[in-house]
């Protein structure tokens, strides 16, 4: 039935590396899921006392304790000084002391989207190369909402979402576009109009939806609106509206250039052109000499690295048919 199966991919680095050359089926019924988001400022904060790994392996078997060794002794590890440095210290340990380290964390991915998508039946999922995953769904139902109830976030990434085709490469496919979720930081509230952050939102990209509690004006510090980005053009950092200029903010992108303001890469990286440096002499002073930097980007592209949002390293990408 090639009408419920999804791609899904990585954008940026691996997370899942136990994933490979598994194939995962998953039957949600009765699953509660994860609670809401309490809206900003309200409730009160309790210090939780489960580890992270708990948190993701919640309803799975734990792993047998590792019996602690002293891997020195055992001549397991290694440490060597790089190109002689005593402060760069490098830690070499063997190959053999991981094994069986990947077992709990094997399907935690799966068990990540059943608590964040909370389907009705389940899916089956495949990793099927260059970090893209195939989803199939036992329900049509199920699809849709994956396809449409984004942006969907992992860690604080990104799934790109996409259907499946005939024509899809994994080794060579690439995704271009993702949706994001926009901020918009001392916003005046008489702005908080889905129409009015609709309109906002074009100079970025095409808007989705405006957040539910920037429309209710749950929230003062920011708006918050979902817009699909191109990820090949220049993101800008501040937008002008009556009289003022807005900063913007993006959740979740946290591979941009400061040089091109595009994402996917960082400066050092950049393979487009650099900016040239003229120097002009002051009409006064002609012993003395003035830098004046020009360059044909954005103004504000050279500080949009300063106005994202980053916290993670990585980014999903998920297709499905």
């Amino acid at each position: 039935m090639l009408t419920n199966i999804l791609m899904v991919k990585e954008l940026e680095g691996k997370v899942m590396e136990p994933l490979k050359g598994y194939i995962f089926s998953t039957d949600t019924s009765g699953y509660h899921g994860l609670g809401e988001e309490p809206p900003d400022g309200c409730g009160s904060f309790v210090q939780s006392n489960v580890s992270f790994k708990d948190k993701m392996m919640e309803n799975k078997e734990r792993a047998p304790s590792r019996t602690r060794r002293d891997l020195l002794r055992e001549n397991m590890t290694k440490i060597e000084f790089e190109n002689g440095n005593s402060l760069k210290k490098m830690v070499h340990i063997d190959d053999s002391v991981f094994d069986g380290l990947r077992f709990p964390w094997q399907d935690v991915l799966v068990e990540i989207l059943i608590r964040l998508w909370k389907l009705k039946v389940g899916f089956d999922m495949m990793d099927i190369g260059n970090n893209f995953f195939m989803l199939k769904f036992n329900l049509g139902e199920d699809k849709n909402l994956v396809m449409d109830g984004g942006p969907w976030m992992v860690f604080d990434h990104y799934l790109a979402v996409q259907l499946w085709t005939p024509e899809f490469v994994a080794m060579t496919a690439t995704i271009n576009k993702t949706m994001t979720w926009i901020r918009f930081p001392g916003l005046n509230l008489y702005f908080y109009d889905e129409s009015v952050m609709l309109s906002l939102a074009t100079t970025v990209g095409r808007p989705i939806k405006v957040d539910a509690n920037t429309l209710d004006v749950k929230r003062g510090k920011f708006a918050r609106v979902c817009v699909e980005v191109d990820m090949n053009k220049p993101m800008i950092g501040k937008v002008w509206m009556r009289g003022h200029w807005y900063m913007m903010e993006y959740e979740g992108l946290h591979c941009i250039c400061s040089d091109c303001g595009c994402s996917g890469h960082f400066s050092h990286e950049c393979m487009s052109p650099k900016p040239m440096k003229v120097v002009v002499p002051p009409p006064c002073m002609s012993e003395e000499k003035m830098t004046t930097t020009v360059t044909s980007q954005p103004q504000d592209a050279s500080s949009l690295n300063k106005q994202s949002l980053a916290i993670f390293k990585f980014q999903f990408k998920i297709f499905g048919y």
